[in-house]
């Protein structure tokens, strides 16, 4: 039996070693009226493509020019490359293993269109790659990589690359949220103040698990976006080689999680737990030459499993952060990318019985 639809929805934290630390942060804040308003929003449906490939456990996707980069879990492959057109495979692209140019968890994958690049940061590995990669001719191996970056002694745990020579992560210290790092993972300087509850932040490592963000960047690198995945903060920053200043924010509440100790081997392991006042919102940014879109999914844990309330929002804003359109999607849905020309959104989405299929929604 296929996993369940809602796994490809979750990000499950890591357990990672730290101290004891719990946050509970319900506080409603008016900081910036809601930017999720479903009733002003698009309607769209969707309709089945690529019909010919069945997906196994798809964890990703992505366009890369005229082609679509899922991550699945094939026999031959780790990614695969579907055309854009024509709807079929093209190649299964990418090895299983800790070698050179092999994959164990791709956590991060995006590609720039400015200079035809591929980015994928594995977060087992703990290291990032940068690929030259053709859509039409696709490979990620030794001839086509432009380098690897070892991240094992870097605090990372989300990677965003940041043009072709930065990174920036969400590793909290002092008052401030993230970093932007160069290619070796070392500090360039740190940017971000938190809006919600700062309660707990002296335990950087504990807070950045109980406010756990998405990250975006556009193609040259001089913008950069973090969406809260149990707040519906949402914050747009300019990003310069000697620091970053917050563009626009949008923020009124965040919700609590619990952290919990527990010692494994002598150390201090630390879990994140939902509660049933947990709200979870923000799960995906999709980041486009002149877009970001953002999906919304606001889920409630009251009754201890996650339920949907309202139906999936994607916004669409500028790289300043002005929002320009909204779309509903009433269709049970999971990862979604852009096709080339903007013109539609493309999402896995469950088909017949156990069947994972892929969807094409129009936004015009």
């Amino acid at each position: 039996m296929r996993p369940s639809l809602t796994i490809l929805w979750r990000r499950h934290a890591a357990a990672l070693i730290l101290t004891l630390s719990l946050f509970s942060c319900s506080k409603q804040l008016e900081k910036q009226s809601s930017v999720i308003t479903p009733d002003s929003f698009l309607p769209i449906s969707g309709e089945q493509i690529a019909s010919g490939y069945n997906m196994v456990f798809p964890q990703d996707i992505i366009t890369t020019g005229n082609t679509l980069l899922i991550y699945d879990k094939v026999d031959n492959g780790v990614f695969v490359a579907v055309d854009g057109v024509s709807d079929s495979v093209v190649a299964y692209v990418g090895t299983k293993g800790v070698g050179p140019c092999e994959f164990l968890a791709p956590r991060t994958v995006r590609y720039n269109a400015s200079d035809s690049s591929l980015f994928v940061y594995d977060s087992t590995l703990r290291r990032g790659r940068r690929f030259s990669y053709n859509g039409s001719n696709p490979s990620l191996s030794v001839g086509n990589l432009i380098k690897e970056i070892d991240l094992k002694t870097a605090q990372v745990h989300e990677v965003e690359p940041i043009g072709s020579n930065r990174l920036a992560t969400n590793w909290v210290s002092g008052n401030t949220m993230f970093a932007i790092l160069d290619e070796s993972g070392n500090n360039i300087y740190r940017f971000g103040e938190y809006p919600g509850d700062k309660s707990g932040m002296t335990n950087s490592t504990a807070f950045a698990m109980a406010h756990q963000t998405l990250l975006a960047a556009n193609d040259d690198g001089s913008r950069f976006v973090a969406a809260g995945r149990y707040s519906d903060w949402l914050a747009f920053y300019k990003i310069a080689p000697d620091g970053a200043s917050l563009i626009k924010e949008y923020f009124t509440f965040d919700s609590p999680v619990d952290v919990n100790t527990m010692s494994v081997g002598g150390q201090t392991a630390v879990s994140m737990h939902e509660t049933t006042e947990t709200i979870t919102t923000f799960d995906q940014l999709i980041p486009t030459s002149d877009f970001l879109f953002a999906v919304y999914r606001e889920r409630h844990y009251s009754d201890g499993e996650p339920k949907r309330k309202g139906p999936t929002c994607v916004l669409k804003f500028n790289w300043d952060g002005d929002l320009k359109a909204g779309y509903t999607i009433e269709e049970l849905t999971g990862v979604m990318t852009l096709s080339q020309d903007h013109k539609y959104l493309i999402t896995i989405a469950p088909g017949q019985g156990d069947e994972i299929i892929l969807k094409r929604f129009p936004l015009d």
